[in-house]
């Protein structure tokens, strides 16, 4: 994911400013409402599999941002959790989010994973990535499980066409829409395919 790596610096630019910018948003004091919401969205979103992440023994958020998704998931399952972000200004965001919780674990460089991983969640990630890179980015997912272990996506609906107006304009750094035939397209050349969709709040995604 050398777009959006700004510790190595291959490609420094438009995804290191937006994580930058987004990390000022959780300076300490200044996020706790926004937190709140967002885990309300979160359990929404996923009680469909909250089963799936209860019963896992680890879980891999890959891009994990700010840490929301971590700290969500510690307040539903006993599983070790481990974070991993690119960007190294999100990962100190989220260090000081989850500072304190047991279960989670943050690692700064992707040679650090160590699967196998029940459940690889990456939200919100794909759609940043260029297609030259799609290929790397789903064998990291796939790599990571066990072999029974399942691939949790959040993106964008790009069958959605306000959805595609919307993300593709307001978002400098999306830089594709997809759906689930995109999806299919992308992971089964590596043994996998899309078994269920859900809708995220809001139902753009």
């Amino acid at each position: 994911m050398n777009h959006s790596d700004d510790r190595e610096g291959p490609a420094p630019g438009r995804f290191t400013d937006y994580a930058l910018d987004a990390s000022a948003k959780f300076r300490p004091g200044s996020e706790m409402t926004l937190l709140a919401n967002r885990q309300k969205l979160l359990k929404k979103a996923f009680r469909p599999i909250l089963h799936l992440i209860s019963g896992a023994n680890r879980i891999l958020d890959y891009g994990c941002g700010s840490g929301d998704l971590l700290l969500f998931l510690a307040r539903h399952t006993r599983a070790k959790l481990i974070g991993f972000d690119p960007s190294s200004s999100q990962s100190d965001a989220a260090r000081a989010r989850v500072r304190g919780v047991e279960s989670i674990q943050l690692v700064e460089d992707a040679g650090q994973l160590s699967g196998p991983f029940d459940l690889v969640f990456s939200l919100h990630v794909i759609e940043h990535i260029s297609d030259d890179d799609l290929g790397a980015y789903a064998a990291s997912l796939v790599h990571a499980l066990s072999p029974t272990g399942r691939i949790i996506l959040s993106t964008p609906n790009g069958l959605n066409p306000l959805a595609y107006a919307y993300f593709m304009s307001t978002d400098r750094t999306h830089v594709r829409m997809h759906s689930a035939f995109t999806l299919n397209e992308i992971f089964r050349p590596l043994g996998f395919e899309v078994v269920e969709m859900h809708r995220e709040t809001p139902q753009f995604y």
